[in-house]
């Protein structure tokens, strides 16, 4: 208890100040460190800016933006004999899951002189009687994903980490919890982001049990220069201290060089504030990172790492590639529309079109199917094109609530081809602006989500959906295909903004879902 207390002011642990009276009234102060190096190196300002296996340590939400698996080794001497050592492996799950991180860290205090008080009366009232050591160490694991709220894509994430302190004999233990999030706006040069740390709690060591110390962080980080240059700012709210402001930027001349510095500003008497610098090299997939982290009166700390990425990168969204069975490329829609007039083999029996069925003219049953479905109108944005068996051309109906008046497949079809469920195509870029290329890719996760949370999605579902898109003029123009073995079952469109594309995917997800279920799978 003693150690870890008395050493509120070694590099690695700053935020134990003495800046007001709740300073170094916390336990785990190594808990405190940031550990990497990268990190020290922007003075700490890493909640939202952090994209690699040590933003664990800041917000775990970060790891959510790791791209290949990751293994990384930190070493740093801090003061007088004391060395940090840690390994984190991170890497992407198998679709649809996430991103994981574990990490081990030690803080060795090595040898410390056992100090013991003599009888009352003696010449001097202190004399040493061999050493000890000490010992400050924690297993963590983290986990981080995306969820999507209010059509917005967020980034959330956990670290779970098992504590296991010793002084001499004496030994004690505890849980800790972080917990993070990052919102960054799709197609936007900047994040924002929270977190809590350090959550839970520590056993006795003797009679006494320390609380942890509980720190409260907002951030912030641009992306600026094609991403050469990276701001970050974090505001922290430790419990035991008073609020620390801390600032970084990153700097890339070259993809292969990284050139950091920080500030860390601090209205506590702590010896661990101003500036900070460091800098990355990356060669033949390895990276090697530098912290220089100057001190008022302990002296300067040096921290090292070792990164290396390997494996196949994965984009996400684009991890669901594996499930992108059976995929023709889709024809660009203007063919499409044109050869939409040829009706498709037929089914069991010949159907007629929706209004021959109805009994009423095309207008008055495109008025009662949009009637029959609340919240939608004609100008949605969204057409849907269906052609049935029979008939000599498509039927144009102008919003998704009409494809519920469609002609369901025989029941004999059902039987056999229904229960295997819906799967997901790809979605080509037809041409435009090319940096919404990663529309293509996104649209698959945003579809298989929806289908996932209904209970419709199968890898080797016999309906498949694919489309194309372009962003021409600042518009967004998408098409996506409903298809059943070789026939097409509808067709439908959406235009928007491609800087927010949730609208247009949301209504063709309506569409294409209303379509479905009109098919019997709902």
């Amino acid at each position: 208890m003693f150690v870890s207390s008395c050493l509120c002011g070694y590099p690695g642990l700053p935020a134990l100040a003495l800046g007001n009276e709740d300073a170094g009234t916390t336990g785990a102060a190594f808990l405190k460190v940031g550990v990497s190096p990268r990190l020290a190196a922007l003075g700490e300002a890493y909640g939202a800016l952090g994209d690699d296996a040590g933003v664990i340590f800041s917000n775990p939400a970060g790891l959510g933006y790791i791209r290949r698996k990751e293994a990384q080794f930190v070493h740093a001497n801090l003061v007088a004999d004391i060395r940090l050592n840690s390994l984190f492996y991170a890497q992407p799950l198998p679709d649809p899951l996430g991103n994981i991180a574990v990490n081990y860290t030690l803080v060795d205090f090595g040898k410390i002189d056992r100090t013991i008080l003599n009888a009352p009366g003696a010449a001097n009232p202190f004399s040493t009687s061999g050493t000890f050591t000490a010992q400050d160490q924690a297993l963590s694991i983290a986990y981080a994903d995306e969820f999507y709220l209010w059509n917005k894509m967020f980034q959330w994430g956990m670290t779970v980490k098992l504590i296991q302190q010793s002084i001499g004999s004496e030994e004690a233990s505890g849980l800790a919890y972080d917990a993070g999030i990052i919102y960054a706006p799709v197609q936007r040069n900047w994040r924002v982001g929270a977190a809590v740390q350090n959550l839970g709690f520590l056993s006795k060591f003797r009679d006494e049990a320390d609380p942890l110390p509980i720190n409260f962080k907002l951030s912030g980080a641009a992306f600026l220069m094609d991403q050469k240059l990276r701001l970050g700012m974090d505001l922290n709210l430790p419990i035991d201290n008073t609020p620390i402001l801390n600032s970084g930027v990153e700097f890339y001349p070259i993809p292969q060089v990284a050139l950091r510095g920080g500030y860390r500003f601090d209205n506590n008497t702590t010896d661990f504030r101003g500036p900070t610098a460091g800098i990355g090299v990356t060669l033949a997939g390895i990276t090697m990172d530098y912290a220089y982290v100057p001190f008022e009166l302990l002296g300067s700390n040096h921290r090292f790492s070792l990164t290396a990425r390997f494996g196949e990168p994965v984009s996400k969204p684009t991890k669901q590639k594996e499930h992108l069975v059976s995929y023709t490329p889709p024809t660009p829609p203007q063919a499409r529309r044109a050869a939409s007039t040829v009706p498709p083999p037929s089914y069991a029996a010949p159907v007629a079109p929706v209004e021959a069925r109805s009994g009423t003219t095309p207008s008055a049953a495109r008025a009662a199917s949009t009637a029959s479905r609340p919240g939608y109108d004609a100008g949605s944005g969204v057409s849907v094109a269906v052609t049935y068996a029979g008939s000599t051309a498509p039927t144009y109906l102008p919003s998704p609530s009409a494809v519920h008046a469609a002609a369901p497949l025989p029941s004999a079809l059902a039987a056999t081809e229904l229960v295997k469920g819906v799967r997901i195509g790809a979605f080509q870029f037809l041409g435009g602006d090319p940096k919404f290329a990663w529309i293509g890719p996104a649209t698959p996760s945003v579809f298989m989500k929806d289908w996932k949370k209904r209970g419709i999605y199968q890898p080797n579902g016999r309906f498949t959906v694919d489309g194309s898109y372009e962003v021409i003029g600042g518009q967004l123009k998408m098409t996506a295909m409903l298809k059943m073995s070789d026939r097409t079952l509808g067709t439908f469109e959406a235009a928007g903004d491609p800087t927010m594309p949730f609208a247009a995917w949301t209504e063709l997800l309506t569409a294409v879902n209303a379509r479905l279920a009109s098919l019997g799978l709902r």
